[in-house]
């Protein structure tokens, strides 16, 4: 008889959800709508020795590419966790996390519960679906040798077909949590919490006029605010105290969301 502990229960499903968004979060603003990545990135100390000038230089290649490969290797296998995870009722939260970052094995579990997934694909997308199946995860994380191939058009293309696919069976699948899994107050969800904030470095020259004019601040505000700040070529830089609470409370009061955090605390349900 399976444990009840282990059942797939609507949070351990969340879980796998909302963790597949937050890498989709990643890839859509930095791979999929980002049309530049960086040839290589380079760190170098200069020194002297025996008072001769020289130089050591470490170069990576593709760093930009190579981050977006890691995030959408793990954004497939949460994918296939969370499809497997709605479509097999037998399935425990144990056998699943057992399967660490396999993605060989779990989609050979999709093929077990007979969910189609070849169809929903073109065949250069399924390939290389397949490819990305073989690499070794942790391995790639830290780059021990492995020989493989991406072409990241495609790549594109396979995360936003699987992004689809989650979108599917999220809405097909969403239920409430249950009473009893209420009784833990935990959903499987992650929130951010501020716990400081710092008044923003820098302002364009007319929305800081805007923020000077506003009616909405008095004129102690108004003063406090222009001596914390000072002008510049194109700007207008901070030169007062990021963590002045009075000058941040007065550039919100004028309107102006401080979006520029210094803190927040990750709470994890």
């Amino acid at each position: 008889m399976r444990n009840s502990l282990n059942h797939m229960n609507t949070i351990d499903k969340n879980r796998m959800y909302f963790s597949a968004l937050y890498d989709f979060a990643y890839l859509e603003k930095h791979f999929i709508n980002s049309p530049n990545f960086r040839s290589s990135f380079s760190v170098r100390w200069e020194f002297i020795e025996n008072e001769i000038r020289d130089a050591i230089t470490d170069s990576v290649p593709l760093p930009d590419l190579f981050h977006h490969l890691q995030i959408s290797h793990a954004f497939i296998e949460k994918f296939l966790k969370y499809l497997i995870s709605n479509f097999d009722n037998d399935i425990t939260i144990n056998q699943l996390i057992g399967y660490k970052h396999n993605i060989q094995k779990l989609l050979k579990h999709t093929k077990k519960i007979n969910y189609d997934l070849d169809s929903k694909l073109e065949n250069e997308e399924y390939n290389l679906l397949e490819t990305i199946s073989k690499m070794d995860f942790p391995s790639l994380r830290y780059t021990q040798p492995q020989v493989f191939t991406i072409n990241f058009r495609t790549l594109k293309n396979l995360i936003l077909k699987i992004f689809v696919l989650l979108k599917e069976i999220r809405f097909e699948n969403t239920k409430s949590i249950s009473k009893e899994e209420q009784k833990s107050k935990k959903d499987g969800r992650i929130f951010g919490h501020l716990v400081k904030k710092i008044a923003p470095k820098k302002f364009n020259k007319n929305r800081f006029e805007q923020i000077l004019t506003s009616d909405k601040i008095s004129n102690s505000q108004r003063e406090l605010i222009q001596k914390s700040y000072q002008n510049s070529d194109s700007d207008v830089l901070l030169v007062g105290n990021e963590n002045d609470l009075e000058l941040i409370s007065a550039i919100e009061i004028a309107g102006e969301e401080v979006w520029d955090f210094g803190e927040i605390r990750f709470e994890i349900t």
